[in-house]
């Protein structure tokens, strides 16, 4: 939505995720070294990479940097659109996790809390606070909580302490709600829905 699109492919490229294959990791430390020579960074990978197989995907991108080195938008529409849509909401639930983490501490101002990863493989997400101890009454409330997916299209209600938590959401991201909106060609869209902030799961079985 910022429309970074050199950014998103270096980052795409570039950045490493644990339990990748190792021809991914030999993969993205070409695309780092090469960076902006498509045509050696293509030599590099098919020479160095031991299963060029395991980034076909991300070579078809690089095929289509070497025919327009400066479509970078015609470049990243090359990664599938189940892709983008995934990558689109995991970003919006990344804002909303960090929503619900700030209402929680601005609402049980007695409680104590704890920052934790959402997950030991997100660390360069940062911390989130999760709440250690909660009373009958603080959970009858928080349980008619909603708080909306924000996006441009996202109507505020009126409600204690929404406006203030989405709006240092917002500035802790460096954007505004009219930029959360994706730029054409629109085939993924932000959510348009709110979620319940707590939850207590029940009826499981296993």
């Amino acid at each position: 939505c910022a429309r970074e699109y050199e950014r998103a492919l270096h980052l795409l490229f570039t950045d490493e995720y644990p339990h990748e294959k190792p021809s991914q990791k030999q993969f993205r430390a070409i695309a780092a070294d090469h960076w902006g020579d498509w045509n050696d960074l293509k030599r590099a990978a098919n020479e160095y990479v031991d299963n060029i197989r395991d980034v076909k995907l991300h070579m078809k991108v690089l095929d289509n940097l070497i025919r327009d080195p400066q479509d970078y938008l015609g470049a990243f529409m090359k990664f599938p659109k189940h892709l983008r849509a995934i990558w689109l909401s995991a970003y919006q639930s990344f804002l909303w996790n960090t929503m619900a983490s700030l209402y929680l501490q601005k609402f049980l101002t007695n409680t104590n809390f704890e920052n934790q990863f959402l997950s030991p493989s997100l660390t360069q997400l940062g911390t989130l606070a999760f709440y250690q101890d909660i009373t009958e009454q603080e959970t009858v409330q928080l349980k008619r909580v909603l708080l909306p997916m924000i996006s441009k299209r996202t109507a505020i209600q009126p409600q204690p302490l929404l406006e203030e938590v989405i709006e240092e959401t917002l500035d802790m991201m460096r954007v505004q709600m009219d930029d959360l909106v994706v730029p054409s060609p629109r085939d993924c869209f932000f959510t348009n829905i709110s979620r319940n902030l707590i939850e207590f799961p029940h009826s499981m079985s296993h």
